[in-house]
């Protein structure tokens, strides 16, 4: 049993492991961390539930849709190729972000605690971002020009633009509740280096993620977005147009017909075909019906190498869980944007409004880097999950200065 003496520590262990954990998402070789942060959490987490300190909030809108899409991938073992491997995929890209969901809804229930998910967020991903440009323009003297910002192997370059885009939304929020000169200064700096990393990645989904977002601004600060964007198309204008970048050679090799997303798609709708209402399995290992559905191809559609995800969201979902897994995907997606639009019409006047959009610009940025590139990785997951979790919270509110009653008084430090 859970004693008096040790309820208040464990919950401040609980509150700062969920802090920690989310802090490690962008960085680098810190697996091990990460794992012992997260099941930390679980293990405090379920010594308060059992000594009903803590009460799981389990009934929220997205834990159907969730719950089923899981259901759905345990299921796909039955077809798998593997059946240990993908109930292993399913646990780690499935479950584990669900539990991670649970936890952050049950245990941030204020204004004050939503503000310091987006503060940890938003300087983790920023100084990972400063650390990377330093090491490749400065340390390494690359050409910003010619080089794109890659921080680590473990980190590709358009999933650092993905990282930065998101946590570049999220600041742009945060900056709006923000009143103090010093946290503003560092808001500020956090914000220009991690527009400097979506640049410096020239990632293409990284530029129309971003676009998305502005997007999504623009119901509650219509200036904003169109400055925005119009410092967007001037970057765009002067990358093509001035300096002999990586993006002219990329625009060249799309009129040629060259870009090597063409056969890639082409490829997977192939192999989509074969099982479209069910999918090869969840953790399918899609490179033994690569070549087969490749060779289909006409020659100058052929690749020696086999791409391990087509780059797009619902393809990708389409080929491991077939059509049915896609409409489930579908209908989390279809709750979480009706949580965010319900919050974002509250007006710019009401915290709940003015987060809640900024959250839901950040997620629709992330969907719309999906559609044009590779979003399903687990560091990007845990992304997704946080963000649900933070239009879920904010639900739950009922003003900037007032807790959930139902959540204040089950946990409160």
């Amino acid at each position: 049993m859970v004693t008096e003496k040790i309820i208040v520590p464990m919950k401040k262990v609980l509150y700062g492991s969920l802090l920690f954990y989310i802090f490690l998402i962008p960085l680098p070789h810190v697996t091990a961390l990460s794992e012992i942060s997260f099941y930390l959490a679980v293990l405090c987490a379920a010594l308060l539930f059992a000594g009903r300190v803590l009460t799981l909030r389990i009934r929220t809108t997205l834990i159907v849709p969730m719950l089923v899409f899981a259901l759905w991938a345990i299921l796909s073992s039955f077809w798998a190729a593997d059946v240990g491997e993908n109930l292993d995929s399913v646990y780690q890209h499935v479950i584990k972000m669900i539990v991670l969901y649970v936890l952050l809804v049950s245990v941030f229930n204020g204004p004050e605690d939503f503000r310091r998910i987006l503060w940890v967020m938003v300087l983790s991903v920023a100084a990972f971002a400063l650390y990377a440009i330093i090491q490749d323009y400065i340390i390494l003297g690359h050409s910003p020009f010619t080089y794109r910002l890659h921080p680590d192997p473990q980190i590709n370059t358009n999933r650092m633009g993905h990282f930065c885009v998101v946590a570049f939304f999220l600041g742009v929020s945060l900056l709006q509740e923000e009143k103090v000169p010093v946290n503003r200064t560092i808001l500020f700096f956090a914000l220009f280096t991690l527009l400097s990393g979506i640049i410096l990645t020239h990632s293409r989904t990284a530029f129309i993620a971003t676009i998305g977002g502005f997007i999504v601004l623009a119901w509650h600060h219509r200036r904003m977005a169109l400055a925005g964007l119009a410092v967007l198309a001037v970057i765009l204008i002067f990358l093509f147009a001035f300096v002999p970048t990586i993006w002219l050679a990329k625009f060249n090799d799309l009129l040629k017909g060259n870009d090597p997303r063409v056969p890639i798609y082409a490829t997977y709708f192939n192999m989509a075909g074969e099982r479209p209402l069910t999918g090869y399995g969840f953790e399918a290992n899609l490179k033994k019906n690569w070549k087969r559905n490749n060779d289909k191809l006409p020659l100058s559609f052929r690749m020696e190498k086999a791409a391990q995800r087509p780059h797009d969201f619902l393809l990708d979902l389409e080929v491991r869980l077939g059509i049915v897994g896609v409409l489930i995907y579908c209908w989390l997606l279809v709750e979480a944007g009706r949580i965010g639009f319900h919050l974002a019409r509250r007006g710019k006047g009401e915290f709940r409004g003015r987060q809640g959009l900024g959250v839901l610009a950040a997620f629709i940025a992330l969907y719309t880097a999906g559609l044009v590139g590779n979003i399903f990785h687990i560091k990007t997951e845990m992304i997704m999950f946080t963000l649900m979790a933070l239009l879920t919270i904010l639900s739950y509110q009922k003003s900037a200065d007032q807790n959930d009653p139902e959540r204040s008084k089950n946990f409160r430090l």
